[in-house]
């Protein structure tokens, strides 16, 4: 089976980078191509799905774009999902006399950077089996290195990255405020996170990788971007 193309959207906090798997999406879709899309659920709360590439919740009008998506623990849970997918509509295909070939499924991921390790190997062997992977998340933690998933092996977001057919980078505006009290508007590649919601002291390089409080992050340009404990003086 041909090889399928990996693509990934990166970039920091509000780069609007789920919407281009949304749009992805919608392309698929217009064309009848099948799609599968996942998030990962947060640990402390199994019901809460840490994104906004969901769909709505009943009749709750809302301003952002949704699409139906899967809530899944870990990389593992994903995998059978898709597995257990390919082999129904498979089967179905040979019953109907369908060339299986043309069963084209793409399966969408958002915030992977919130996932295990053995996500990039899931992605690896999806793309093989002629699954076409759209990813989109997090390239830098906090402190502006690259994001660690979960594991002992210590494979990072940029990983997958590297081995993605395609990578479209997104940005957003810098937070940062000014002493005019205007924010700084400038293309933000980074993630600044705050120890307060008030934004008064940043996080330390020490901190813990993953925080879920949305108050204590603001999208921010490299000027701007404070990590305490990170670099040391040349002199």
């Amino acid at each position: 089976m041909e090889k399928a193309p990996i693509v990934f959207h990166y970039g920091c906090m509000a780069s609007e980078k789920s919407l281009g798997l949304i749009q992805e999406y919608r392309k698929a879709r217009a064309v009848g191509e099948r799609c599968l899309c996942f998030v990962p659920k947060k640990n402390e709360d199994p019901k809460h799905i840490v994104s906004r590439f969901m769909a709505g919740e009943g009749n709750k009008k809302t301003d952002e774009i949704k699409i139906p998506a899967k809530g899944v623990v870990d990389s593992s849970e994903l995998h059978r999902a898709v597995k257990s997918y390919v082999n129904k509509a498979y089967k179905l295909a040979r019953e109907q006399g369908m060339v299986l070939s043309r069963l084209r499924l793409n399966v969408l991921i958002d915030e992977v950077q919130l996932f295990d390790e053995g996500i990039k190997a899931v992605i690896e062997r999806m793309a093989h089996n002629g699954v076409r992977v759209v990813c989109a998340g997090l390239d830098l933690d906090f402190r502006g290195d690259p994001f660690p998933l979960k594991g002992n092996n210590r494979v990072s977001v940029p990983e997958i990255m590297g081995i993605s057919s395609e990578t479209h980078r997104h940005y957003a505006r810098c937070a940062h405020v000014l002493d005019d009290g205007a924010p700084c508007g400038k293309n933000a590649t980074r993630t600044q996170r705050f120890r307060d919601v008030k934004h008064r002291e940043p996080s330390h390089y020490d901190d813990a990788t993953i925080e879920i409080n949305k108050k204590k992050y603001i999208p921010s340009c490299e000027k701007h971007h404070t990590v305490p404990g990170k670099h040391k003086k040349l002199s």
